[in-house]
This record gives C-alpha cells, structure tokens and sequence, in this order.
C-alpha cells in the first residue's frame, strides 16, 4: 500500500504520519509545502519518506502513484492532491477546523457582537489578493475535491455537520484521526496549576477575545494573571487586543507576543487554573486539552461545538456566558484521575492508533472492491 500525505510544515502533520508509520511501516510518503530555503537540508521524520512539494505538478504527479491519499487541512495543494489521485485510490481528507469553518465577511456568525465591530472598525475582513475572482476560482477547486473523498475527519465529531455544511458535496464516511495523543498534554514534570487564568489561543477575531475580557473585568482576579496566547495570527487585531486588555484588566492582563518552544508553552499553559476559550467553533483543542490533564477548569462559549463534545464524554465545562465567580481550587485527587481516564478513551495511544489502523482497513477494502470494478481499470 502507498499512502501519500499532503500538508504544511507543521509538526501536527508529522504527530499523524508517525501513527500511519506504526500501522503501516515504510508505506509512507510526506509532500510538505511550501518548499524551504535551500539552506535547511534534507528533511527528517522517522520511517516516512519525507519530501518538498515544490511545485502543485509535483503533488499532482505523486498523487496518481498512491493507493491512499491524506490531505492534511483542504488547501490548494491538498485539492490537487485529492484531484489527481486515481479513481482506485482511497481519498482521505483530514480537516483542521480553519478548512471548513467560513472565513472572512462570512465568518460573522462565529464572531461575538463586540468582536464583530472590531473587525469591521479594523478593516480585517478583506479579500485576498485579486480579490473575489482568485477566492470563487480556490473555492471551486476546493469544493471539486470535498466531492471526491472517501473518508473524513475533524479534531470532533461534532464538526462533521460543520464539514458537509460547508460543502454539501460532502459524502464519504467519517473516520476519526487525531492530531494529539494524552502525550501531548503532559509534562515530564508536573506542576499544579495556580489561579492564572489561559485566554485564547491565538490573535485571531474567532477568540472573541473582547467580549471574554468583558466578562473577566467583572469578576475578582486577586492576583491571578490572564495569560493569553497572541503569538500568530493578525498583527493589527492582535495589537488591538493588547491595548483593549491592558485598559480593561490593567496589570492583571498578560499577553505573549512571540511563539515560546513548545515544552515551555505547555509549561505556561499547565500552570493555568481556569482555561477560557470563548469561540464559537472549535479551536484551541490542544490547550483545553493540556488544561483538563493538568486539572484546569474549562470555560467554553456555550456555543461551541467542543463544549458539547466534551460534555458529551462527561466531563465537566463552565460556560462563559454564565460567570460570575472564578473556581478556587483545581480539579485534583480522585476526580483528577476520573477525568484523566476519559481523556485515555479519547487520546489514549491505542486508541490514536486504533483509529488510524481501522481508516486503512476500510481504504484495503475500498481499494480491493475498486479494482475488481472494470470502472477504475
């Protein structure tokens, strides 16, 4: 079986090819884009064979080779990917959240009221470069490909209304694949978490980070700090958000501004006793994630699909729109333990590679069944 992966150079993309390598060792290959400088070497990830794209001819050519075909987040150079696969191939499309999720002037309705001033007052809503045309032609090619998969999958199941939503020639099954594992959520030292307080997990609108620090200035902080992540994202609403954070919350109000190495990321995120994420869609699972396994309390956006999906499982979630008081202490003890085990039947490694093994399964099938078919010859 040759499975080919197309993605960005993103270190999620190489956590899911590891686990496609377990399940089938040296049947790998990577196509990352967009191409390095030429100083960066040769690139590295145990198993798989790992190239640049370089160009969509590239991704198109290696595409017709495979017996399976992932595409790591609908972009261009996955569509391309997803198009030119041969009709015995088996076309996975892994969605991210910001592939199916509107964007742009039609992304309102993730936005809070507040929000959605300030990104029209900021300008943030703009066509891309060459404006409508450029965006009609990316959406077609997009929509041709969402037409012809076979499997998809979402960071929660709950987005898979999203998803066909999105693109009502969605079909295909949904199989889930997983972009972390508990592993991720751990630390090779555990801190107990403090009274800091996570916001946010980017500066991007759909933080709805306005209407979240609305809700902060009304309660007692003492001497918590509300650490929130701006690191990527818009550099004019992220500065906004700065100013608009500091006037409200004063001190108390303490934004990173340039991306932290990963370990002491998840250092600072471990150390939150309340993570608030107020989108209206779902994003920032990781960092909600990092907080349950540290005993953080989680306060979503009762709009949020991750709010659902995390209740559905269970465990317990503050909605945002309901506070009127910060949790004293951190979930820890035996409750800690409880919920730790619900996240091992979510993320546990076995069942991060059960699910990659159960998607090949029904792609051999799939694969066997279109090549007895005198349609695919």
């Amino acid at each position: 079986m040759r499975i080919l992966h197309v993605g960005s150079s993103s270190p999620f993309v190489d956590f899911l090819v590891e686990y496609f390598e377990r399940a089938a060792p040296g049947c790998n290959t990577v196509l990352r884009y967009p191409s390095p400088p030429q100083s960066s070497g040769a690139p590295q990830l145990a198993g798989a064979a790992l190239q640049y794209a370089g160009s969509l001819g590239r991704i198109a050519r290696a595409a017709r080779q495979a017996d399976v075909v992932v595409a790591h987040m609908l972009t261009l150079p996955t569509a391309v990917a997803l198009l030119s696969a041969r009709p015995r191939a088996f076309r996975v499309w892994s969605g991210w959240g910001a592939d199916y999720y509107r964007t742009g002037p039609e992304a309102v309705s993730l936005l809070g009221p507040r929000t959605a001033e300030f990104v029209a007052e900021l300008g943030l809503g703009a066509e891309p470069i060459g404006g409508s045309p450029v965006r009609w032609l990316t959406e077609g090619l997009l929509t041709r490909a969402a037409g012809r998969v076979d499997a998809f999958s979402a960071p929660v199941p709950e987005d898979a209304a999203v998803m066909r939503q999105r693109y009502p020639v969605l079909g295909g099954e949904y199989l889930q694949l997983n972009y972390a594992d508990t592993g991720s959520f751990t630390r090779s030292t555990p801190v107990p978490a403090t009274g800091d307080i996570l916001l946010g997990n980017s500066a991007y609108p759909s933080n709805n980070h306005l209407e979240a620090i609305d809700v902060l200035s009304r309660l007692d902080l003492r001497d918590r700090r509300v650490f929130t992540p701006l690191a990527y994202g818009s550099a004019t609403y992220r500065d906004a958000v700065v100013e608009h954070g500091r006037r409200v919350l004063g001190s108390a109000f303490d934004p990173l501004l340039a991306p932290l190495p990963l370990d002491q990321y998840v250092d600072r995120v471990s150390q939150c006793g309340v993570v608030m994420m107020n989108h209206h869609r779902q994003q920032g699972l990781g960092n909600v994630g990092i907080g349950l396994w540290a005993g953080a309390h989680v306060a979503l956006s009762r709009h949020s699909p991750v709010r659902d999906f995390l209740v559905g499982h269970g465990l317990d979630v503050i909605d945002i729109e309901s506070m009127t008081s910060l949790p004293e202490a951190t979930v820890s003890g035996a409750a800690l333990e409880h919920r730790r085990e619900v996240m091992r039947g979510i993320w546990g490694r076995d069942v991060v590679l059960a699910n990659v093994q159960k998607l090949l399964d029904v792609a051999r099938a799939r694969g066997a069944a279109r090549a007895a078919s005198p349609q695919s010859r």
